[in-house]
């Protein structure tokens, strides 16, 4: 056989076709086979190559909140507590007297008094409790003249008033108050007799709200 102007024995073209082969097989074990890639130094190049790249920036994860950031939230939503006070004299010749405060629902009204009046010329002189007694244990009223403001307090007694609810005061109370209102005060008399007493209660009051 006469190939690229040479003769070639039958043993030559054996010798030629196995280097063929050969040559064929290591192409293919480059191109597919991992193992013989990192034989010959191509798979580490490659893995170098990759390791040179720039990194893939992470997304920023979110971390639980520590206990200093839970309790400058929870202060940030707390309810602040604001405080107006007032002071004067209560007069007992006069129906409800307004303090020039409106309290809301849900407001604490802490209150002191002190002096006495006399509601009764006849009657001694009462502290801010008032009697003893209460006007359910008097006739009915026979008339608005001779209604008294609250039948559940003593006679003489101070009251404080908001919207329409009457609450009880004495010389001592914290009271929550339970509707919006102008806060009014007055001595517990019948209302068609008030002209004839006499005396004062001087009344400290402090209202506190959460807003």
């Amino acid at each position: 056989m006469k190939l690229l102007g040479k003769d070639w024995s039958r043993g030559d073209r054996f010798a030629l076709f196995g280097s063929l082969i050969t040559a064929i097989t290591c192409i293919a074990a480059l191109l597919v086979v991992p193992e013989f890639r990192r034989a010959v130094g191509l798979e580490s190049s490659r893995l170098s190559a990759q390791g040179n790249a720039p990194e893939r920036q992470q997304s920023p994860q979110s971390h639980p909140a520590q206990p200093q950031q839970l309790a400058q939230s929870r202060n940030a939503v707390r309810p602040t507590e604001k405080t107006q006070q007032w002071q004067g004299d209560v007069d007992p010749t006069r129906p409800w007297q307004a303090i020039g405060i409106k309290a809301k629902l849900g407001d604490t009204v802490h209150i002191v008094a002190f002096g006495t009046v006399v509601h009764d010329p006849h009657l001694p002189a009462v502290g801010p409790k008032g009697t003893d007694y209460t006007p359910r244990a008097l006739a009915p009223p026979d008339s608005d003249g001779n209604r008294f403001p609250f039948a559940d307090a003593g006679l003489g007694a101070l009251l404080m008033k908001v919207g329409d609810e009457i609450y009880p005061v004495g010389d001592k109370a914290e009271i929550t108050i339970k509707e919006n209102g102008e806060m009014q005060l007055m001595v517990n008399d019948r209302y068609g007799w008030l002209w004839d007493n006499t005396g004062s209660f001087h009344v400290r009051l402090s209202i506190h709200r959460f807003d």
